[in-house]
């Protein structure tokens, strides 16, 4: 029987053709085999067999990845009925067409700033417009929600308004402005440049909120709607009709979604994990049933809480290993919050 609400969080590749200044400027990824394409469909099939119904693509940059239009091709074919995607958004546009053909639903797309030279010194790549051209294109055609991830730091809360404005002039009802606060969950932050950025940087729920209501009045909306992250909380500002979601992790504790979170996280080495605090393991030398009942277990492990407790936040110490693989040695978020005090 399927379960519209799990869904497998794909971490197709550690690289990424951008280097944010906050996520991962000097390229840290562990060298060790990625997955093949075949093992890629093999697990798809698993998570299929599990009865999951939705798959979202991210990385690293997955559009760099030469089979991603087949991988989704491909779970469109075995029945996925939701596909999204979380991209830079520098060739997005591109592929765009082939990618919606192939089932894609909805898509996340990242831009910081709404000022290019500002956009290359904090990505390092000069292809604004082309993100700007992907982010236009994605809100004429994808059939589902578009969101716009948006970092934000000190340097760039001025940039909200324009944010806004930048949505309204759309004039579309399936985008979505997601406010990130900047965190410590990168290899960026490992060295101690990393550090001073995020304590120069680093900007609290409130401020963000009160920036907000600078602009326009606020409502709630239910989370439910918008998507399946529960530490995200979505917002109407009532004049301009724009929706804002917002993520702010170190503001409210690290919380973690709990039983809430239906998301069986795959990394690009071919691991699982529940939950951002569970133990790894590999799974490519399963077969595609062994496979699905192992899925079927972490699904029902999580349903039922058998591990919450004292280490259940939403941060894990070895900072993106779920992305670029061990990269250092664990960090205590203690330290992290010492920077910041």
């Amino acid at each position: 029987m399927k379960d519209t609400k799990w869904h497998l969080r794909f971490f197709l590749t550690p690289k990424c053709n951008f280097s944010c200044i906050y996520c991962n400027p000097n390229k840290l990824r562990e060298h060790k085999k990625e997955l093949t394409t075949a093992e890629a469909i093999s697990i798809l099939e698993s998570a299929y067999m599990a009865g999951i119904r939705k798959v979202h693509w991210t990385g690293g940059e997955p559009t760099i990845r030469l089979d991603l239009l087949d991988l989704m091709k491909k779970a469109k074919g075995l029945g996925f009925t939701e596909q999204i995607m979380t991209t830079n958004g520098w060739n997005l546009h591109k592929i765009l067409d082939e990618a919606i053909e192939n089932g894609l639903t909805r898509v996340n797309i990242s831009l910081d700033t709404l000022n290019e030279d500002r956009f290359k010194n904090l990505t390092g790549m000069d292809c604004f417009k082309d993100v700007i051209k992907s982010i236009e294109e994605a809100t004429k055609k994808v059939p589902g929600y578009v969101k716009v991830n948006v970092v934000t730091m000190k340097k760039t809360l001025d940039e909200i308004p324009k944010l806004i404005n930048f949505a309204k002039n759309l004039d579309n009802n399936k985008l979505i402005i997601k406010l990130i606060c900047f965190n410590p969950n990168n290899p960026a932050q490992l060295d101690d440049e990393g550090k001073e950025v995020y304590k120069d940087n680093n900007v609290s729920f409130d401020s963000i909120f009160e920036k907000l209501k600078e602009i326009d009045d606020i409502e709630s909306l239910e989370n439910i709607e918008f998507g399946d992250n529960p530490n995200c909380e979505y917002f109407r500002l009532i004049k301009t009709n724009v929706i804002i979601g917002i993520i702010a992790e170190p503001s409210w504790n690290y919380r973690c979604g709990m039983s809430e979170c239906k998301k069986l996280r795959i990394t690009p080495f071919g691991e699982v994990a529940n939950c951002i605090q569970d133990k790894l393991t590999y799974i490519v030398d399963m077969d595609v049933e062994e496979r699905a009942e192992f899925f079927k277990q972490k699904m029902a492990q999580k349903e039922a809480d058998d591990f919450s407790g004292k280490f259940r936040i939403h941060y894990r110490p070895q900072l993106g290993e779920m992305r670029f693989g061990k990269v250092s040695e664990p960090q205590r978020l203690e330290e992290f919050e010492k920077v910041t005090r």
